[in-house]
């Protein structure tokens, strides 16, 4: 995660935003992607609908296809169109297990006045053909829409048969502790909801994905901690990790301005602006820089380390429209070096112009941070440069008052 962090923060130039995005990846990632209800099968269910429709209008006795699209339905929660689509498969001769199944599913989110009574006699004719029909799968289906129904003590019924059939279904327990509640057994309730947590603890990874929402019923204060700690992470994200890494968030489409020689170091750099010398101080002139990498210092190092200033700082943009501020007789199409005399000391330095660094050559830093005071205390002045790296035509420069 913190490398896709460092990745966006690049590609968008918002390590917040980045970090928010991260967050929302990693959360749907955890959450729907691993899940049994994920996008996946969401985009395969709206896909397959249509399909399924059209073979229906082809061939309207197309069974396999009606009961296809039933199942769609149901998950769809459209129950009252998968309830009449399967009941013509009933009707049609398919009295098999699983028809009774959906149909008795249906039938309990259905709006008729009779729709559970038909629910009721879909699943129980389901049991008959299939005693042991997916594990239960009958009798929490039962408990569930009987708990619909607030049938409080019939679903109790269903939902016992239902974890007996299997111990370990975090669903069935806290539907059984819903059904406890409604007639009043708190301490009884209590006891399933700490069993439904108890299983969701003892269970494998993967399967604790897939039945987490229900463990959170069973104890609301884990899906207090669970988005606590994503907000945690997403403010680390979001506000920790951008200042621990800034040099990430240079612009891609300018990265001439990147450089790997940062050999300043932490004596505390700090370049006075109150009071900058005059431009004319000193005189550029193109030249070719030849002094040696453990004599150069990083703009964006000098002046304070804050995340905005290293930022600016490392474009060529913003140093070379200010420099033109003052000297504009420099090129629109600035050269890679350029050499700087400080009339005052009579000493040079080189300035790297597209990597923002300095060379010192024979001057020493306070003439060096001299001549940035200069530039930091001017004020950004809109100017467009085009230079060509790699036989591609680079623009860069400053655009109301902003680098780009």
């Amino acid at each position: 995660m913190l490398w896709l962090w460092v990745i966006m923060s690049v590609v968008l130039q918002r390590p917040l935003v980045a970090g928010l995005i991260v967050v929302v990846i990693w959360v749907a990632v955890d959450r729907v992607w691993l899940a049994r209800s994920g996008i996946g099968k969401w985009v395969q269910r709206r896909r397959l609908e249509p399909k399924l429709r059209a073979q229906l209008e082809v061939n309207p006795h197309n069974r396999d296809a009606r009961f296809q699209l039933a199942e769609l339905l149901v998950h769809g929660a459209r129950h009252d169109e998968a309830l009449s689509l399967i009941e013509e498969n009933l009707a049609a001769g398919d009295d098999n297990d699983e028809t009774y199944f959906v149909a008795g599913v249906a039938a309990f989110g259905a709006s008729a006045p009779d729709a559970t009574e038909r629910a009721e006699v879909h699943l129980a004719a389901a049991r008959d053909k299939s005693p042991g029909f997916r594990s239960g799968a009958i009798e929490l289906a039962l408990g569930r829409g009987r708990l619909a129904h607030d049938n409080f003590a019939t679903a109790q019924d269903a939902l016992n048969d239902a974890i007996a059939a299997q111990p370990g279904s975090v669903e069935a327990h806290v539907l059984l502790a819903r059904a406890l509640s409604g007639q009043g057994k708190t301490e009884q309730a209590a006891a399933a909801k700490a069993r439904a947590w108890k299983l969701y603890t003892e269970a494998p990874r993967f399967k604790r994905r897939q039945v987490r929402t229900w463990a959170w019923r069973a104890k609301p204060m884990a899906a207090v901690k669970y988005i606590g700690g994503v907000m945690a992470v997403a403010a680390v994200i979001a506000l920790v990790l951008p200042r621990l890494a800034p040099s990430f968030t240079m612009d891609l489409e300018f990265d001439v301005t990147y450089s790997d020689f940062r050999f300043t170091d932490v004596d505390g750099f700090n370049v006075d602006i109150t009071n900058p010398p005059p431009a004319s101080r000193f005189a550029l002139t193109v030249g070719d820089d030849s002094a040696p990498a453990d004599s150069l210092l990083a703009r964006w190092d000098l002046n304070g380390n804050d995340i905005p200033d290293m930022q600016r700082k490392g474009k060529a943009g913003d140093m070379w429209c200010r420099m033109r501020t003052h000297y504009p007789g420099l090129a629109t199409s600035p050269p890679p070096h350029l050499q700087v005399l400080d009339r005052t000391t009579n000493t040079s330095f080189g300035i790297h112009v597209l990597g923002g660094l300095y060379s010192m050559g024979d001057s020493d830093r306070a003439t060096i941070y001299a001549f940035e005071a200069l530039l930091e205390a001017t004020p950004p002045r809109d100017c467009t440069a085009v230079t060509t790296v790699e036989g591609a035509a680079i623009e860069f420069g400053i655009r109301n008052g902003s680098p780009f």
